[in-house]
């Protein structure tokens, strides 16, 4: 088994588990964000609408702006490091800095994983992502990048 390295100050500043999903088409998306709300309300008590719009170009170079409608909904845990995102075809659920380790961001990703899971009526799955958002701060104002020309044999 390769050996493994836990990083006390790691640079991830958001960790992100994205599963993309299909709900039963008879699903009002208004009443399941609702429903979504009460079931995380204790564990997730803030809450923001996730709001789409278009705004269009007309051939006279005239604006024409569609009525915004809400997609989605982000949860928010109360210490505001945890957020989970909800539309009709996509939970994600985000863990913000400190990273503790994979064993424990997948644990809280479960849980929640588990919550929405029971509400939600998935006919289909069709992607799973998973992300790191890193940062690195260097004590310089400038650093030197330099590259190394390497063969097509290389």
């Amino acid at each position: 088994m390769p050996e493994r390295f836990h990083f006390e100050k790691a640079p991830i500043q958001e960790a992100i588990i994205d599963i993309r999903v299909s709900l039963d088409e008879k699903i009002v998306l208004s009443e399941f964000l609702e429903e979504i709300g009460r079931a995380f309300a204790e564990e997730y008590p803030g809450k923001q609408n996730l709001i789409e719009g278009y705004v269009h170009l007309e051939d006279n170079a005239s604006l024409r702006t569609d009525q915004p409608t809400i997609t989605g909904v982000s949860l928010i845990s109360q210490d505001n490091r945890q957020i989970v995102q909800i539309t009709r075809e996509r939970f994600a659920f985000s863990l913000l800095e400190p990273y503790p380790n994979w064993k424990d961001f997948t644990n809280l990703a479960r849980k929640a994983w588990n919550t929405y899971e029971e509400k939600a009526n998935i006919t289909s799955f069709n992607r799973l992502a998973v992300r790191f958002i890193n940062r690195f701060d260097f004590p310089d104002k400038s650093i030197q990048l330099q590259a190394k020309r390497v063969s097509n044999d290389d």
